[in-house]
């Protein structure tokens, strides 16, 4: 993925993810919600969608407990006339949770030589070890290290 495009989606989840925090997902589900909404009764809807009605009745079911597939919750949807937009929503914005996890991997690297320097009596103050810190994290996220991942 080229810096432009990376950039864009970056806005983009970020600017998703501030919308999608607003919108909580229904307790019954989204198929039951909007069947409901639209006054369908759940024979209309398993018609539509070429179902029995206890295959949407236990559909719906297993969107409330979290266990419908994919294509199954794509199939109901189109039967409401709806569309399913799959998406991943950062629980912080990308460049603050790498950063974080950059200075994470700076500091354990940076502590494992600051503690050889301190037993060789040689220990650099805390400002300055902060410093490296900051300067080893800018370095990993430069390079698009992914080391800042190993320790996990």
């Amino acid at each position: 993925m080229n810096k432009i495009t990376e950039k864009q989606m970056v806005r983009d989840l970020e600017a998703s993810a501030n919308l999608l925090k607003q919108i909580r997902t229904p307790k019954k589900g989204w198929v039951k919600q909007i069947r409901d909404i639209l006054n369908m009764p759940t024979r209309v809807l398993a018609k539509k969608c070429g179902l029995a009605r206890s295959t949407v009745s236990r559909l719906e079911q297993s969107e409330q407990n979290k266990s419908i597939t994919l294509n199954s919750l794509e199939r109901l949807a189109a039967g409401l006339n709806c569309d399913v937009r799959y998406m991943l929503v950062p629980r912080e914005p990308i460049n603050q949770y790498v950063r974080k996890k950059a200075i994470e991997t700076a500091r354990k690297e940076m502590l494992k030589v600051s503690h050889t320097m301190s037993l060789e009596d040689q220990k650099t103050s805390e400002q300055k070890l902060n410093e490296q810190i900051e300067d080893l994290a800018d370095d990993l996220l430069n390079k698009k290290s992914r080391m800042i991942w190993e320790n996990e």
